[in-house]
C-alpha cells in the first residue's frame, strides 16, 4: 500500500511514539503476562497485595532456596502467590525485586486473577486458585537490543543453553551457570548462561520445564536475553552477569541429540511471531490511516458547507412538527432544545420552589463553568468576583468543586478553604477540614505518570501541544496546535494508548484524555460526596436538594445520577442547544456567577424569615 506524502509524517511519528512508550514501560515495569477472570473487589485485592508486600519479600529473602509460597484471604477472596529469586541473588536485591513485582500488579494486570511477573533476578506468580505445575503455564521473555546474524553463533548458543539447562536439572539446588567461548565467522564471543528451577521440582520435572521453555521462547539470534515461567528460567548474555565463577565450561559445538528438533521448532515459532507481528503492524497503520483520511474528509466537507450561506436548521418541538415541516430536525430522546432545558435564571423561582425547606448541596465544575476556557490551561484562574461569590455560596450551602484537574491544581485556582475538592474527574476527593483523601484507585498514579512521560516524548515535535498530568488521568490539550496537525495528534495519542491497556481514551473540549478503564465517573464522585455530606448534616435525603453545574461531557454522568436517583438536577453551561441530562441551562461563567448570587441572596432572605431545623 502506497501512502500519500501527507500521511507519512503522522504514521512515522506514531510508530516512534510506540517505541518511546515501550522503552519507558520496559524501564519501570517487569515483563508480565495476565489472564483469567477478574476479582470482584478492588479494595479486597489491594489489601491482599499490601499483605503480601509486607510479608513475602522478607520471607523469601531469608530462606536458602530463595523460594516461597503464600496465600491470603480478604473478605472471602483468596490470592495465592509463588515466588523465587535467582540463585546468585543477595537478600537485599531479592526483597527489592519481589516488592517491585507486587507493586506493579495492579498497574499492569488490574484485577486479573492470573498474573506472572519476571525480572532477571526474580519471578512471581499470583493466582485466584492454588498454583500447580502445568504444561500450559504462561511464559514471558525479554531479549537484548542487538541481533547476531550467524548460524554458527546460534549453534553455539544452542549448545550453551542445552548444557546449562541439563546441569541445572541434575543439580540438587536446581541452579547452574556455564560459559562458552566461540569463534564464529572470524569473530570471538564469550557467552554466559544460567538456568534454574524452583526448589520443589524433581530433576525430571525441571528438565521437562526447561526443555519446553527453550522450545517456546526463542531468544537465540539475539546478543542475549532471558525466558521464564512460574517454575523455571534460563538466560544468556555476552557478558558475565552472575556473581560467582561459571560452574561448567561448555565445549564449542556440542549439543544434545534433540537440539536440531528444538532449533527447528524455534524457527517455526519465530516465523509465526514475525508473521503475526507484521500483520498487527499493518492493521494498526491501516487503522490510523483510516482515522486520518476520515478526519480530513470530514474537515473538507465542513469547509464546503460553511462556504454556502444556508439558513440554520432548527430543532422541532415535537415529532409531529418534524413530520409536517421538512425544515426542522426531530428532537432527540435526551433534552435537545432550549424549551426543554430553559435558563436557570429565567426559571429561578421554579428552582427555589423545589428547594423550600431543604438544604442545598452545590457541585460545581471548574473549566468553562467557574472559569473561562483559556488558551493556556495553567492560567485558568477564576476572577476575584467569582471567587467571592463561590465563597459566599459555600458559607450558605455545602459546596464542592468537581473537576478533571488534580486537587492541588484546583485548590491553587480556586483558593478557597471552605469547599470540598474532587479532582481527576472524581478519582481524588478531599473533604473540607479533613486531611485524608478518598482515592478509589490509588495504583493509577504511577501508571498515569508513565503515560504522561510517554505522551510528552511522543508529541514533543508538535507546536502548541500541552500534556497535563492530573495525577489519576492525563490530558493532551491541542487548542493551540495548528489545525493541520490535529490528525497527527489524534493518531499519535491513539498509538501511545496501545501501550497502556489499563487506560481508555476520552475526549473533551479540544483535549484528549487517558483515563482509567475502572468505572468511576463524576456521577460516582458526586454520589460519594452527597452521601458523605448527608452524614455530616445528620439529615435524610428527602431534606436535601443537590444541584450540579457543568459544561462538559463528563458532567453528564453527574446530571444522570442526580436525576435517576431523585437527589436533584443538573444545569448545563452552554451557548447552544445540545443533548443533555440537565434540566436547566446557563450560557457562560458570568451567568453561573449571576445564578449563584441569586441563590445566596434567596438563602439569606429565607434565613431572615425562618431557620431550618
Amino acid at each position: 500500500m502506497k501512502l500519500p506524502p501527507a500521511m507519512k509524517r503522522p504514521l512515522l511519528l506514531a510508530a516512534l511514539a510506540a517505541l518511546v512508550c515501550s522503552t519507558v514501560a520496559a524501564s519501570r515495569i517487569p515483563v508480565y503476562a495476565c489472564s483469567g477472570a477478574n476479582y470482584n473487589s478492588l479494595r479486597s485485592y489491594q489489601q491482599s497485595l499490601d499483605f503480601l508486600s509486607a510479608t513475602l519479600p522478607q520471607r523469601i529473602s531469608t530462606v536458602p532456596t530463595l523460594f516461597a509460597r503464600d496465600s491470603v484471604i480478604t473478605d472471602g477472596q483468596v490470592t495465592y502467590a509463588l515466588a523465587q529469586c535467582r540463585g546468585d541473588t543477595d537478600s537485599a536485591r531479592c526483597r527489592a525485586c519481589i516488592d517491585d513485582c507486587l507493586q506493579s500488579t495492579l498497574v499492569a494486570c488490574g484485577l486479573r486473577k492470573e498474573a506472572l511477573f519476571a525480572y532477571e533476578h526474580c519471578t512471581i506468580q499470583l493466582s485466584g486458585t492454588e498454583i500447580r505445575l502445568s504444561k500450559v503455564d504462561a511464559s514471558v521473555a525479554q531479549v537484548d537490543s542487538i541481533t547476531v546474524q550467524s548460524r554458527a553463533f546460534e549453534k553455539g548458543i544452542d549448545a550453551l543453553i542445552a548444557g546449562v539447562t541439563s546441569l541445572a536439572a541434575n543439580s540438587s539446588q536446581r541452579f547452574a551457570t556455564a560459559v562458552e567461548e566461540m569463534d564464529t565467522d572470524g569473530t570471538s564471543y564469550t557467552a554466559y548462561g544460567l538456568a534454574q528451577c524452583i526448589a520443589e521440582l524433581t530433576s525430571a520435572a525441571c528438565a521437562a520445564c526447561l526443555q519446553d521453555l527453550s522450545s517456546i521462547n526463542v531468544i537465540t539470534g539475539w546478543s542475549g536475553g532471558w525466558s521464564s515461567t512460574t517454575w523455571c528460567t534460563y538466560q544468556f548474555h555476552l557478558y558475565k552477569f552472575f556473581a560467582s565463577e561459571p560452574m561448567q565450561k561448555i565445549p564449542t559445538g556440542t549439543s544434545n541429540t534433540r537440539r536440531g528438533d528444538r532449533k527447528k521448532r524455534r524457527r517455526i515459532v519465530l516465523g509465526l511471531v514475525i508473521g503475526v507481528s507484521l500483520a498487527v503492524v499493518v492493521l494498526i497503520l491501516s487503522g490510523i490511516a483510516v482515522v486520518i483520511l476520515r478526519r480530513r474528509r470530514r474537515s473538507s466537507q465542513k469547509s464546503k458547507k460553511s462556504s454556502i450561506d444556508e439558513p440554520k436548521t432548527e430543532r422541532c418541538k415535537s415529532d409531529e412538527e418534524a413530520a409536517e415541516h421538512a425544515t426542522c430536525e426531530a428532537p432527540t430522546v435526551e433534552h435537545s432544545a432550549w424549551e426543554e432545558f430553559p435558563s436557570a435564571i429565567a426559571f429561578f423561582k421554579k428552582i427555589i420552589a423545589r428547594a423550600q425547606a431543604k438544604r442545598i448541596l452545590l457541585f460545581l465544575d471548574y473549566d468553562g463553568t467557574l472559569a473561562k476556557i483559556v488558551d493556556v490551561p495553567l492560567k485558568a484562574y477564576i476572577t476575584p468576583e467569582m471567587r467571592q461569590v463561590v465563597r459566599a455560596a459555600a458559607e450558605q450551602f455545602s459546596t464542592s468543586i468537581v473537576t478533571g484537574r488534580d486537587v492541588p491544581k484546583a485548590i491553587d485556582f480556586v483558593q478557597l478553604e471552605n469547599v470540598n475538592y474532587a479532582g481527576s474527574h472524581g478519582l481524588d476527593i478531599k473533604i473540607c477540614g479533613k486531611e485524608n483523601h478518598y482515592q478509589p484507585f490509588p495504583y493509577l498514579e504511577p501508571l498515569v505518570s508513565k503515560a504522561t512521560e510517554c505522551l510528552e516524548k511522543a508529541l514533543q515535535g508538535i507546536g502548541g501541544i500541552f500534556v497535563e498530568n492530573n495525577k489519576f488521568c492525563v490530558s493532551v490539550h491541542f487548542r493551540n496546535v495548528d489545525q493541520k496537525d490535529w490528525d497527527l495528534v489524534e493518531a499519535t495519542v491513539k498509538t501511545v494508548l496501545m501501550d497502556f491497556p489499563a487506560l481508555r481514551l476520552d475526549t473533551g473540549k479540544m483535549v484528549w484524555e487517558f483515563r482509567s478503564k475502572e468505572v468511576f465517573t463524576k456521577g460516582d464522585a458526586v454520589e460519594y460526596l452527597f452521601n458523605h455530606l448527608l452524614e455530616d448534616l445528620k439529615t435524610d435525603r428527602s431534606r436535601v436538594l443537590a444541584i450540579h453545574i457543568g459544561d462538559d461531557k463528563t458532567d453528564e454522568d453527574a446530571f444522570k445520577m442526580l436525576g435517576e436517583k431523585g437527589y436533584g438536577f443538573g444545569i448545563l453551561v452552554t451557548t447552544e442547544p445540545k443533548p443533555t441530562r440537565a434540566l436547566y441551562s446557563l450560557e457562560d461563567p458570568s451567568e453561573v456567577m449571576e445564578f449563584l448570587e441569586k441563590l445566596v441572596t434567596w438563602k439569606e432572605e429565607e434565613d431572615g424569615i425562618t431557620e431550618l431545623p
